[in-house]
């Protein structure tokens, strides 16, 4: 998958396609539905994304980012080894992105973990895990850089078993038939305390 771009244009696909994805759901959003709503050509359209696929791709890939940006925030605006209040806002963020099912970002993973079979997909899914456990590294890496997080915790490690909890709980959403909303002050306190140690 490429980077994601400040284009206007490709900001405009990335809007488009949630806001289709949200009022159609993943297998009635196609290629032609975007290039009717945004009025882009085909050519524009093709310009930036080969697929679909790739284009939910992407739009993981930025809610993602934005996640990053907002942890990134929060850190400039801690004082001392404070690690709370950003992950604070990762505890927020995953509540409001990760777990609700209604939620664009889960409506596009699960609709691209059904399509796995297909070589595509498979590569995009792979490729936003390896992006997801790497943020997650940097996160751990910076809270131990301000002193909030012990030197000697295992950053991969521990971003890899974090990224299998989140995982967990998206799919205990989606199977449990009668699924409860995570505490997501008990999730923020278990993290905290994880990390701390």
């Amino acid at each position: 998958m490429q980077q994601i771009s400040s284009n206007p244009t490709f900001q405009l696909l990335l809007q488009t396609t949630e806001q289709t994805v949200q009022e159609l759901g993943c297998k009635k959003t196609t290629l032609q539905e975007i290039i009717n709503r945004t009025g882009l050509s085909k050519g524009a359209i093709y310009h930036y994304v080969k697929s679909k696929n790739e284009l939910f791709g992407l739009v993981l890939q930025h809610r993602s980012e934005q996640l990053n940006t907002a942890f990134d925030e929060a850190v400039e605006q801690a004082s001392g080894p404070d690690l709370a209040s950003p992950l604070k806002v990762l505890i927020d963020n995953m509540g409001r992105f990760l777990l609700d099912e209604q939620e664009v970002n889960n409506k596009i993973f699960f609709y691209l973990i059904s399509q796995q079979e297909n070589p595509e997909v498979k590569q995009i899914l792979s490729e936003l895990h390896e992006r997801s456990i790497a943020m997650s590294v940097r996160w751990i890496q910076i809270g131990q850089q301000h002193g909030a997080i012990p030197p000697e915790l295992d950053a991969d490690k521990t971003a890899k078993l974090l990224r299998i909890y989140i995982n967990g709980l998206r799919m205990d959403r989606l199977v449990a038939a009668s699924p409860e909303k995570p505490d997501m002050q008990a999730l923020f306190t278990m993290f905290y305390d994880t990390l701390k140690q």
